[in-house]
């Protein structure tokens, strides 16, 4: 898993898409809560879909959106 998280990505990408996705989650406490699932998409030249990074989160937000960003780009997108 961790390779696939951090493996190098091609400089071009000409369609990128960018979701959060919430779910529940029922933790260990038997309490149901909320995360949010934060989905990138990318369409390479040859027109195939790749799922370029997937992170969860406990919540949808900016800052954690630039997270997600700043991983893709240190990468190499």
């Amino acid at each position: 898993m961790t390779a696939w998280r951090t493996r190098p990505l091609d400089p071009v990408w000409p369609i990128v898409y960018f979701d959060g996705i919430v779910v529940h989650v029922r933790g260990s406490s038997r309490r149901v809560f909320q995360h949010t699932i934060y989905v990138a998409l990318g369409v390479n030249l040859t027109g195939h879909k790749e799922l370029l990074g997937l992170l969860l989160a406990e919540t949808e937000g900016a800052k954690f959106w630039l997270t997600c960003l700043t991983d893709l780009k240190n990468r190499g997108l």
